[in-house]
């Protein structure tokens, strides 16, 4: 059944995937992408960055084999000093994101040709935005970072190139927003903006007056909601996803279907099915019918020569 409008405009949310990324998606934003960026690395006492000069949206990472595997980004963008910004908004429960950090900023970096210097490698920086709480906010903190740095001290970044990463909590900020907030500190109203603060014209409004970039996010967001192409195009990619979806599990389907068919054609005990069925999570129900189809086929009339 169709969503009505309410329902949609439920989901789309500032921190939602498809709307973050839509309202970033060109370099117009790119005011507010250094905002946000920018905003990040202060809270760390990072040096900021100049200027935003490329903004790519939905970026695919391609292998250098058919069998390489394929990632999408939200939002990579460029410095100006060359450093690849990578902003992605995870609203799901990853339990294995610091791996596919590490694996995304090791891909953003691979971009040498075959001669180059490898002094031509650009430094990185991620930023990921968590709408779930992780095990690295079990001790309280909404944002974690982290970087390459010697083990020795003074625990210095690696010179001539660096990773840089930050992992925000929405989740952990807003439970303890009221007694952390600083309206000097241009992430936390970002952050506000992106757990809530968004239906409060108030907050908008004193966000918008800290940061500009803020405002920008936030104008864009509401003429979004205004426009139809905006539902069109959350519509057509939900349908995408749907369809996706129906295609694997018809694909798992009939992978597991050929499985367990073999397995009793080639008349293995019933207990050595019956364990393979309960780890690939195949109901007694389907193995019934995989053996019956076994046993249709076998009494079927064989069809007559041509």
């Amino acid at each position: 059944m169709p969503k009505d409008r309410e329902q949609i405009l439920e989901e789309l949310t500032p921190s939602s995937d498809f709307m973050f990324s839509y309202i970033l998606s060109d370099k117009s934003m790119s005011p507010s992408i250094l905002s946000l960026v920018n905003a990040t690395r202060a809270n760390m006492n990072e040096d900021p960055f100049s200027d935003i000069i490329d903004v790519t949206s939905q970026a695919r990472l391609f292998g250098k084999t058919p069998v390489s595997k394929y990632s999408v980004l939200d939002i990579v963008a460029t410095a100006q000093d060359g450093t690849l910004v990578d902003i992605e908004m995870q609203v799901r429960k990853d339990d294995y994101m610091e791996k596919r950090l590490e694996y995304y900023s090791a891909r953003l970096v691979s971009k040498l040709g075959s001669g180059e210097d490898y002094h031509k490698l650009p430094g990185t920086c991620m930023i990921v935005i968590e709408g779930l709480k992780t095990d690295s906010n079990s001790d309280g903190r909404f944002h974690h970072a982290y970087d390459l740095r010697s083990k020795t001290p003074p625990h210095e970044p690696m010179p001539n190139g660096w990773i840089d990463i930050h992992r925000l909590s929405l989740t952990t900020f807003l439970e303890n927003e009221k007694s952390i907030f600083d309206p000097n500190n241009k992430l936390h109203w970002w952050l506000g903006y992106l757990s809530g603060g968004h239906k409060n014209s108030e907050f908008v409004k004193e966000a918008g007056n800290m940061d500009s970039g803020i405002l920008k996010f936030a104008e864009k967001y509401n003429y979004s909601l205004s426009d139809p192409e905006t539902f069109e195009i959350y519509e057509f990619i939900k349908q995408g996803e749907m369809e996706h979806k129906s295609a694997v599990y018809s694909a798992e389907k009939a992978g597991r279907y050929d499985v367990f068919r073999s397995m009793y054609l080639d008349k293995m005990p019933q207990h050595v099915i019956d364990m393979a069925a309960k780890s690939a999570k195949v109901s007694k129900e389907e193995l019934e019918q995989i053996r019956k189809s076994i046993q249709t086929t076998k009494t079927s009339p064989a069809m007559p020569p041509m």
